[in-house]
């Protein structure tokens, strides 16, 4: 079912970059100087965040209020084409997010708590959100509002939960020095991820969700997979000369026995 439901439900997000691109220069006309504003101070709170090397969960929470923040910017933006480009920013920030949670943090979490309900539900959560980015990427302008609402109601909610039931266990089990350790590992990841086309980290991501994987998964060698078992049995060939070695001699022992 997955396969099929790839091949009709995702577009290639370079035809969709290429497609959003020119509706917002159609669109944008003479609001640039109002979303160029709006913008920049979320890049700002961006660069914030990242040159302060907080700690990991100080990390998350930050991005979280940054991402809440642009989800009211959306709302309350005067046209369509402000609206999709505070998205682009919106929507980078969710793809970088969901890449240092799902590959760094919550890693470690699982290592040091287990798989506890909070973290699993977490994780079930990122697949949804990934599929409502998806479907608000891919709206018109009549339903995008609609689609990117449910999306900021999803990202609240999880940004919620997981501050006041996953952050909390994390911080006591954890410590300061291992969360200030991944603290830079998760801004470093989350620059990186942040600089590239969050369309094709959707896309890949989507087709995992749709799979059926809640983790990113690493896939083993096939020739790890198919080693051949030693076996434990001697070969053929060497029982048969063990036979043969001792057929002559009983041969022999019987010749003298005759003489």
């Amino acid at each position: 079912m997955a396969p099929d439901l790839l091949s009709v439900r995702l577009v290639n997000p370079k035809t969709k970059t290429k497609a959003r691109s020119q509706s917002t220069n159609n669109e944008r006309g003479g609001s640039l100087g109002t979303v160029g504003r709006v913008v920049d101070r979320a890049l700002t709170a961006v660069i914030d965040v990242l040159t302060e090397e907080p700690s990991a969960t100080t990390l998350l929470v930050k991005q979280h209020q940054l991402v809440k923040a642009l989800f009211k910017q959306i709302e309350s933006a005067p046209a369509h084409a402000d609206k999709l480009e505070l998205f682009e920013e919106l929507a980078s920030n969710l793809v970088a997010h969901d890449a240092i949670e799902r590959e760094i943090f919550y890693p470690a979490c699982e290592k040091a708590l287990g798989m506890t309900d909070p973290l699993g539900e977490g994780l079930v959560e990122h697949g949804v959100i990934e599929f409502c980015l998806y479907e608000a990427d891919q709206a018109t302008q009549q339903d995008f509002a609609f689609k990117c609402r449910v999306l900021g109601e999803m990202v609240l909610h999880h940004a919620k939960e997981e501050e006041n039931e996953l952050l909390p266990r994390v911080q006591k089990a954890l410590g300061k020095a291992q969360l200030e350790r991944l603290g830079k590992q998760m801004q470093a990841r989350f620059e990186q991820a942040k600089a590239q086309d969050f369309r094709a980290q959707v896309y890949d991501n989507l087709k995992q969700v749709l799979a059926g994987t809640m983790k990113p998964s690493k896939r083993a060698p096939k020739s790890s997979k198919r080693a051949p078992k030693p076996s434990k049995r001697a070969p053929r060939s060497s029982k048969r000369a063990a036979k043969a070695s001792k057929k002559p001699t009983k041969r022999r022992s019987a010749a003298r026995r005759v003489a």
